[in-house]
């Protein structure tokens, strides 16, 4: 008991240690059992694992929108438009232990300033340690142990207004733009077939594994529904293409997917293995 409490203290002391300080370009990875997600350091990917099958996320890119749908806000030094995720500097916090809704989850938070250093960007990743049910506003949704909630916060985006002044003043040959809309893009790849979607845009592929994407979006004045048909897929051989779009807002946009394996493990069983880039490092939670 003494030599497993101090192997366990060493680890700790080494997590603490290595998590703390994150670097910019490292590539993150989280597992529990067989299942794992990687962060692919400053790329915008984020690779999900079980077993031989991988799913792959990609945040493509951010465009902002008139009342017709067309981009503005995309000419001048100040740019309300990009399209990779690339060329954003991320910032990685620790991997952490917590809970969601009453499940036990680990979970990593990765940031980046938008637009001139006016807008944040957020990501928190959580991997679910045990299985129940979790609620986006008025719908539930089971999860397992190896599920995964990807949640994108956007705060203080600086929309396109008539008469605006600095990063919020637009305009395209001499004419004065307003911004109603974001979209938010996204890619996912995975060589299963995708057996059907659904209304509530749910990708439901043939191994029964889902990638769940609500139609309601929080802000810091309530919860809105996408407007028809968002959120829009498009779907071409092993990969989506997937649009969020989001009415102007305030602040505090809050939108989060979900993904569930075909085969989800209860079992509470096991390590959950935690690491940045360096190979020789690990940190170990029983």
């Amino acid at each position: 008991m003494l030599t497993t409490n101090v192997v366990t203290c060493v680890w700790t002391i080494v997590y603490l240690l290595v998590f703390a300080s994150t670097s910019l370009s490292s590539d993150v990875d989280m597992c529990v059992d067989d299942i794992c997600a990687q962060i692919l350091g400053q790329s915008g990917k984020i690779n999900f694992e079980y077993d031989d099958q991988v799913i792959q996320v990609t945040m493509d890119s951010i465009t902002e929108r008139d009342a017709d749908g067309n981009e503005v806000g995309n000419t001048g030094s100040t740019k309300h438009s990009f399209n990779s995720f690339a060329s954003q500097d991320f910032i990685f916090s620790e991997l952490y232990n917590t809970s969601y809704q009453g499940i036990d989850a680990v979970a990593v938070n990765f940031t980046a300033s938008l637009v001139d250093d006016t807008a944040d960007f957020a990501v928190q990743l959580y991997m679910f340690l045990g299985g129940g049910n979790i609620s986006n506003h008025n719908e539930t949704f089971p999860v397992d142990r190896g599920s995964f909630k990807f949640s994108y916060t956007i705060d203080y985006w600086p929309f396109c207004t008539i008469n605006g002044s600095g990063v919020e003043s637009c305009s395209k040959g001499g004419e004065q733009q307003q911004g109603e809309f974001l979209d938010f893009t996204i890619i996912i790849k995975n060589d299963q077939s995708i057996a059907h979607t659904d209304s509530n845009g749910t990708l439901a592929y043939s191994d029964s594994t889902n990638v769940i994407m609500p139609a309601e979006f929080r802000t810091s004045s309530g919860w809105f529904f996408m407007t028809s048909p968002y959120p829009m897929s498009t779907i071409v051989g092993s990969k989506t293409t997937v649009v969020f779009r989001f009415e102007r807002f305030e602040s505090d946009l809050y939108y989060d997917p979900i993904l569930t394996w075909g085969s989800g493990s209860n079992d509470d069983s096991g390590a959950i293995a935690m690491r940045a880039s360096s190979p020789f490092v690990y940190g170990l939670v029983w």
